[in-house]
C-alpha cells in the first residue's frame, strides 16, 4: 500500500477529500454485504440497519474530516502570518519540523 504525504498551500487542499471519499465508498462496498445473514431470510432486519448505517456513517466522517483540514489551513494560515513567510515551501517545511518535534 502507498502512503502519500500531501501538502496544503495556501486554502487549497490537495485530493485528500477526494481520497478518502473513494476509500470510504469502498469500504461501504466491502462492509454491506457482511449484514446479510441466513437466519433473517426474508426480513433481513440487521442488512437494513447496516444498509442505512453505513453511508450515514461515511457522511459523518467526511464531515468531521473536512471540519478537520478547514481547521488546519487556519493554523497553518496563523503561523505563517506570524512568521512572515508567504512562500508554501518555507511554511510546509516549517510546520512539517514543528510537528515533529
Amino acid at each position: 500500500m502507498q502512503l502519500s504525504v500531501s501538502c496544503h498551500y495556501f486554502g487549497f487542499i490537495s485530493t485528500n477529500p477526494m481520497n478518502q471519499s473513494f476509500i470510504a465508498y469502498c469500504t461501504d462496498n466491502i462492509l454491506r454485504p457482511q449484514f446479510f445473514f441466513a437466519r433473517e431470510a426474508s426480513i433481513y432486519t440487521s442488512a437494513f440497519l447496516g444498509i442505512m448505517i453505513c453511508p450515514a456513517l461515511g457522511i459523518l466522517l467526511s464531515l468531521v474530516f473536512r471540519f478537520y483540514l478547514v481547521s488546519e489551513n487556519r493554523r497553518r494560515n496563523r503561523f505563517a502570518n506570524s512568521t512572515g513567510n508567504t512562500e508554501p515551501e518555507t511554511i510546509v517545511l516549517c510546520i512539517f519540523r514543528a510537528r515533529q518535534i
